[in-house]
């Protein structure tokens, strides 16, 4: 799993690159996209960690079949305004959940004809590059385990004492989130979490690691107490996203202001923990790029990512 978002993330930057030497593109060509990975879930909520939609329109949880978009079994409004969210809950319905245990599900956008009711038949799903704008995780019935801290572009990270930081992190027992490097696995960053939901999880990563290094691309990994990673299926509970090193090889870079808004909190039924010492209300800036990179440039990229996650 690592190695698959390592070179998406990959793939995704010289997106990036190519577009951001390009004229700026028009706001027609912004792309949908969904960004999803393993989890387990004691109700059936699942929560795609971010989704961009052209249109108002619904983000639909579907069955797999045998690799493709299966049948429709729950779904949630969404609205192209306010851009890229982060963290959208939508619910698997109680039919298809009663007799859950461990299976592949697709989060997919779909139009909305305009009516407020979601019909598959009147209600299209949208593709990207000629793919469905979704993608395909594992699912697992379970005491919730998640994490999430992918966004609209690269964390930035001091060399020295720098830290990364996970935006939600939901653990069913005492353990901890480990960030490990994608390209080699090294485990580079740790805190420590006592079980519950923790938002805005600042995990320092170690300066010997970011010495000399301008980006890397870490992947966050929940863990048990005894260091065992936690796992929905035979997939881990984890994300990765991309971080710039600011002071690294190549200096201190000029940030651009993100646009990234957060959706969907988490509901208030559900418990959640202190957030320990290790973590900090205040998320870490996100790093734009240069001249003629856009909201679309991104999300192009962001798409790159979404298709080679599923290779």
């Amino acid at each position: 799993m690592e190695t698959r978002h390592a070179v998406g993330l990959l793939a995704a930057g010289l997106v990036v690159a190519a577009l951001a030497a390009a004229v700026p593109m028009p706001a027609s060509a912004h792309v949908n996209h969904v960004a999803a990975d393993p989890q387990v879930s004691p109700d059936g909520r699942l929560v795609a960690e971010t989704a961009f939609v052209a249109v108002d329109g619904y983000l639909v949880v579907h069955r797999d079949d045998d690799g493709a978009v299966g049948e429709p079994i729950g779904h949630a409004p969404i609205s192209q305004a306010g851009g890229l969210k982060t963290d959208v809950s939508v619910t698997v319905a109680d039919g298809a959940w009663d007799d859950w245990t461990t299976d592949e599900a697709w989060l997919v956008l779909h139009t909305s004809d305009g009516d407020g009711e979601f019909e598959p038949d009147d209600d299209e799903m949208l593709t990207t590059f000629g793919q469905p704008a979704g993608e395909r995780i594992t699912v697992a019935r379970g005491d919730r385990a998640l994490v999430t801290a992918a966004a609209f572009a690269p964390q930035r990270v001091n060399a020295s004492g720098g830290a990364v930081t996970v935006r939600t992190a939901t653990l069913p027992t005492d353990g901890a989130v480990l960030v490990r490097n994608g390209s080699d696995g090294e485990v580079v960053g740790r805190a420590n979490l006592s079980a519950g939901t923790h938002a805005n999880v600042s995990v320092p990563i170690d300066e010997s690691f970011l010495d000399g290094r301008d980006r890397f691309t870490p992947t966050a990994v929940l863990v048990d107490g005894d260091g065992e990673p936690l796992t929905a299926g035979d997939a881990a509970v984890a994300t990765t996203f991309g971080a710039r090193v600011r002071g690294g090889a190549e200096g201190t870079t000029t940030p651009t202001p993100p646009v990234v808004q957060t959706a969907t909190p988490t509901p208030a039924s559900e418990t959640t923990a202190a957030t320990t010492s290790e973590s900090t209300d205040t998320p870490t800036p996100t790093d734009g790029g240069g001249p003629g990179f856009g909201l679309a440039a991104a999300l192009a990229a962001l798409a790159a990512v979404a298709l080679l996650r599923r290779v």
